[in-house]
């Protein structure tokens, strides 16, 4: 940060501060595909909705990845920040630090999933499951592991 200061360049820094205050980024499932299952066809993104919040019938019980890892980890987002001003003053390039703030929460919301354990699948679950080696609860075909994204809007 300090070199942007010695080179004078407030304004680009200030011109990329007002540019990146217009942009979030957006981490989950940002491209749902489909999931066959049992002879129907279910979106990632509803199939994530469920393990995130439960289902009402308390059939699928809440397994959060997504809101916890981003709790847990907010405090990485200070370090993004100052790369992201630091790299944006030095190349000339906002977007690439932004995309890799969004890649590194998305690293780590699959690393929860893949490291899920509780609350345990019932055996019926695990005996129907299409990799009959796995007891993870979010991992049986990885189609929800490999859903997971970023995007800057």
């Amino acid at each position: 940060m300090k070199e942007g200061w010695q080179n004078n360049n407030f304004d680009r820094m200030l011109s990329h501060m007002k540019a990146v205050n217009r942009k979030s980024i957006e981490v989950g499932i940002v491209e749902s595909k489909k999931h066959p299952s049992k002879g129907r066809v279910y979106e990632t993104a509803q199939i994530y909705q469920w393990m995130e919040e439960g289902t009402s019938d308390g059939r699928v019980p809440k397994r959060p990845t997504l809101r916890p890892t981003m709790k847990r980890f907010k405090l990485l987002a200070v370090p993004l920040v100052n790369n992201l001003m630091y790299s944006s003053v030095k190349s000339g390039n906002y977007m690439g630090a932004l995309n890799d703030a969004g890649r590194a929460y998305a690293k780590l919301v699959k690393h929860a999933i893949m490291s899920l354990s509780h609350p345990a699948l019932s055996p019926y679950t695990i005996a129907n499951r299409v990799n009959k080696g796995t007891s993870n609860p979010l991992i049986d075909t990885k189609l929800l592991h490999d859903s997971i994204g970023h995007k800057v809007v």
